[in-house]
């Protein structure tokens, strides 16, 4: 489009912030924003829209919907109000919320160095991070600042010094088939009761090596694990249900001092001094030592890393495990392209990317176990979103756990690595903006290659051992993450 024509357009979707639009204005794009000459740009306030909070209190008061099925309520909204629709939930105010790939492409796309989107702030952080004294956590930062603490993370940004600690990933997923395997001796029925507890035992080791560049010791005996490590690790288990509660729970959280509250405050306080000790004796760590951070806010930035790679790669780690679980023709056929692959060699960075099926398999836990059904962006313009003007500064919330849907997918409730692959004819015909496990744009996961070459071990390492299989179904809960409810319980057979 022409600059004259740009022009035209923004003084048009300016001038909607006090004037109707009426059905003869038509055009084709609005800040990226795909409307078709055919659509007719409706005003903000014709999106469909939950007539009062009282309405969204009295159902959650009615226990008709709780904190723990807060996906499920979603998907009722979607059902009931379609792909885009207006609600004021909770604490944050009316956001417009919306099920739609086309739109999210617009809210990502916005997102540049210079002006990246707001974001909401997660009370509970920012009220412990005010009352330590400590730097806002990176994931609540909008401005320069962030860029700044993100140039201190190069080695998980660039490739080649991601592929430098791969090997070291390599020998404690290793150590965990051992420990696995230790486990599943000593109990005749071959089952692991609680698999997500040892699974996060794994990622707090990879999380250890990450960050701090050495080993936990997670993978023994429990209780002859160092003292400060099992604070570490003790103080993270149940840190994003206790967030969770605090930021979706009752308004007397945020203003008294109640139990949860004191239960997260220990908990940040025994994780920020176990870090401390950490990285006071580490020789090398996650921080470049060139970057002009002091040490708070090197410490700061080291248990950001830390908690996000623990639960994140844990919980896709365990919906992985499930899928495979439940579909073990999946499952051979991952089997033959490992041990086709790599023999008896040892899996290196170079073959992980050498390995279609795993990596398809991934990218379809990714598409059916969707960790993040809903984030928040600030609107930097006036956008157009679902055919609706939407003015700058507008809280959009993109529903993320709403894309499997046949318009998308083809045979979307089924779970079909093959979809992924170069040799499948509608691989190039999905939505480029339908998966977005990491996010999109300068605001990305930060860990992304990280995460998926631990992932991806893991289940080479996994499938290549055991045959994975399943023990009962499971339901889901909201807890930030969408995941399995009730302890996770796994048998596997030792493969000849």
């Amino acid at each position: 489009m022409h600059s004259s024509s740009v022009s035209r357009v923004v003084r048009f979707v300016n001038h909607t912030n006090k004037h109707r639009v009426t059905a003869s204005h038509h055009f084709r794009y609005v800040h990226n924003a795909a409307v078709t000459q055919e659509d007719t740009v409706k005003p903000y306030d014709e999106i469909p829209r939950v007539t009062s909070n009282l309405v969204t209190i009295v159902d959650f008061a009615r226990k008709k919907y709780s904190n723990a099925k807060f996906h499920e309520f979603l998907q009722n909204r979607v059902s009931e109000y379609g792909d885009i629709y207006v609600e004021n939930i909770g604490y944050s105010g009316e956001k417009v919320y919306t099920a739609n790939p086309d739109d999210w492409k617009i809210l990502y796309n916005q997102d540049t160095k210079d002006q990246p989107a707001q974001r909401e702030s997660f009370w509970a952080f920012a009220k412990y991070h005010r009352m330590r004294g400590l730097p806002r956590p990176l994931f609540d930062l909008d401005d320069a600042e962030w860029h700044r603490r993100k140039e201190a993370l190069r080695s998980l940004l660039i490739p080649r010094e991601v592929a430098k600690v791969v090997p070291k990933y390599v020998d404690i997923t290793n150590d965990f088939i051992d420990f696995l395997e230790g486990n599943l001796t000593r109990n005749n029925t071959r089952v692991v009761e609680d698999y997500h507890r040892s699974l996060s035992r794994w990622t707090f080791e990879c999380a250890g090596m990450t960050v701090f560049q050495e080993r936990f010791g997670m993978l023994q005996e429990y209780e002859n694990i160092d003292e400060t490590v099992k604070m570490f690790y003790e103080a993270n288990l149940d840190l994003i249900d206790r967030w969770c509660l605090l930021e979706t729970g009752s308004l007397h959280h945020r203003i008294m001092s109640t139990d949860l509250w004191k239960e997260f405050v220990k908990t940040s306080d025994d994780t920020f001094k176990a870090a401390s000790i950490f990285l006071n004796k580490s020789k090398q760590h996650i921080v470049d030592p060139d970057a002009s951070l002091d040490e708070v806010e090197s410490l700061v930035l080291a248990v950001d890393v830390l908690r996000a790679g623990i639960d994140t790669v844990s919980n896709v780690a365990i919906w992985a495990t499930i899928e495979l679980s439940n579909n073990p023709h999946i499952q051979e056929k991952l089997y033959e392209e490992l041990k086709t692959a790599l023999g008896d060699s040892e899996i290196t960075s170079s073959t992980l990317q050498k390995l279609p099926y795993l990596r398809a398999c991934l990218k379809e836990v990714h598409r059916t176990r969707p960790l993040f059904p809903i984030q928040s962006r600030m609107t930097l313009r006036d956008v157009v979103l679902s055919g609706y003007h939407v003015p700058s500064g507008t809280n959009v919330a993109p529903l993320l756990g709403f894309y499997n849907k046949e318009r998308y997918f083809k045979s979307h409730d089924e779970f079909q690595p093959e979809r992924w692959l170069r040799s499948n004819e509608d691989k190039g015909n999905h939505h480029p903006y339908a998966i977005l496990p990491f996010g999109h744009g300068p605001r990305s996961c930060i860990g992304r290659r990280i995460a998926e070459n631990q992932l991806l071990l893991y289940l080479a390492k996994l499938v290549l051992k055991y045959k994975i299989c399943p023990t009962k179904d499971y339901n889901t809960r909201y807890a930030f993450f969408v995941v399995p409810e009730g302890p996770v319980d796994m048998k596997f057979e030792k493969r000849n």
